[in-house]
């Protein structure tokens, strides 16, 4: 299943039924190459789905990051409105560091 991942990259969620995974590639490999440098602090600090691998697509410019997929439902805001203030903190911290 195809999720467009914005101007540069796309995103994929693939899976056999058993196991799923989140691709996300892209032709620009700067952005996704720093991830992969700093993922460690991404997953353990900020709540980040863990990165499986690198994938390059042989015959294409386009390579990223395989992630473990995770399973959730869209943030209903109404029902659920003090998410909004520990997601705030949660990106100022990222911000900052």
């Amino acid at each position: 299943m195809l999720n467009w991942g914005g101007f540069v990259s796309h995103s994929y969620d693939v899976g056999d039924r058993t196991r799923s995974v989140h691709v996300k590639l892209a032709t620009e490999h700067d952005g996704l190459r720093r991830w992969l440098e700093v993922h460690d602090i991404l997953e353990g600090a900020y709540h980040a789905p863990p990165v499986l691998s690198w994938l390059d697509l042989p015959g294409t410019p386009y390579g990223g990051l395989v992630f473990e997929h995770i399973d959730g439902d869209t943030w209903d805001t109404r029902s659920q409105p003090g998410l909004l203030n520990d997601l705030r903190v949660l990106l100022a911290r990222l911000h900052e560091d």
